[in-house]
């Protein structure tokens, strides 16, 4: 059982890796002119990945709070499903290192990929003003 729970995450994390990357580098690009108005208004380059970067951090942090928001009380409600139908106990086992793991990942995906995005934002930027 624990194989198969592990080959699900790998596949799911899998799978949300690609979307992460995807929609991040979408939406960096589609903020290129926000970028140069950063850049207009004083900005550095390095402030501007930096703002890039902080906010990725925010998105998965939010939703890594609605997904646990979601997960924990189904998990919570299938346990005790599953312990009225077995008439014992059944412990909750939520596996906080591999968990972890994949928040770390999420983040180092969707800041890097926003930060990549918008680096060759800025430099086109910097190419086209005098």
């Amino acid at each position: 059982m624990w194989i198969f729970t592990l080959l699900l995450i790998v596949v799911s994390a899998g799978y949300t890796g690609v979307a992460i990357v995807n929609t991040q580098m979408m939406a960096a690009a589609g903020r290129a002119r926000d970028l140069t108005v950063l850049r207009l208004s004083g900005a550095t380059t390095l402030q501007v990945l930096r703002s890039v970067a902080t906010e990725s951090a925010f998105v998965v942090a939010l939703g890594t709070l609605l997904g646990l928001a979601v997960a924990i009380p189904a998990l919570l409600g299938m346990r005790a499903g599953m312990a009225q139908v077995l008439s014992t106990t059944v412990e909750l086992v939520l596996p906080v290192p591999l968990i972890a793991a994949v928040i770390t990942a999420c983040l180092l995906l969707a800041a890097g990929s926003a930060v990549l995005t918008a680096r060759s934002a800025v430099r086109m930027d910097a190419m086209r003003s005098p």
